[in-house]
């Protein structure tokens, strides 16, 4: 069933916060975070299944007055809906995204790529960017087990991109 046979009920169109769900609801939704997700997954052989989605909770949400579901804390509505769940404090705390094993990666997956990378960023940018520090900046990360990856990634990124740039420059 299509996620647009849910309407706002009238009443509640004057709520600034339900009329800007409802544009989400009706387009950011399904047109991008919905076929992301269904792109990602089904090219991993996965099923996913988005729990707030189900069509009992949707009409039950969506029934509600602004009240009752802009709250806050803005999670405060789920925190009542899922009592079993107020031990783990998930709607007390900020979100936080996925961290990658970037050190584990770094260290053995991407390691073959760091020999000569200053030499290949700098020969790609025409100097701007100073091979010496690249090389330093390599070395010192991995030799300090502290320091994150990301910036060192984000070279990695570079250098690749630079590459394949190259390549269809040919």
């Amino acid at each position: 069933m299509p996620l647009t046979h849910w309407r706002m009920p009238a009443t509640h169109a004057a709520h600034p916060m339900a009329a800007l769900v409802e544009v989400d609801f009706e387009n950011y939704l399904p047109e991008y975070i919905l076929r992301k997700t269904d792109l990602a997954s089904m090219s991993q052989g996965l099923e996913l299944r988005a729990p707030f989605l189900d069509h009992h909770f949707v009409e039950a949400v969506v029934g509600l007055s602004p009240e009752e579901r802009f709250t806050e804390p803005p999670k405060l509505l789920l925190e009542r809906l899922i009592p079993e769940l107020k031990p783990l404090d998930l709607f007390g705390r900020k979100k936080r995204g996925f961290n990658p094993p970037l050190r584990d990666w770094l260290a053995r997956d991407l390691a073959g790529r760091f020999e000569g990378l200053g030499a290949r960023l700098a020969d790609a940018t025409s100097r701007q960017v100073d091979a010496a520090a690249v090389d330093r900046f390599c070395a010192s990360y991995l030799h300090a087990s502290d320091q994150p990856g990301e910036q060192l990634l984000q070279l990695l990124i570079l250098d690749e991109s630079l590459a394949q740039l190259r390549a269809l420059a040919v």
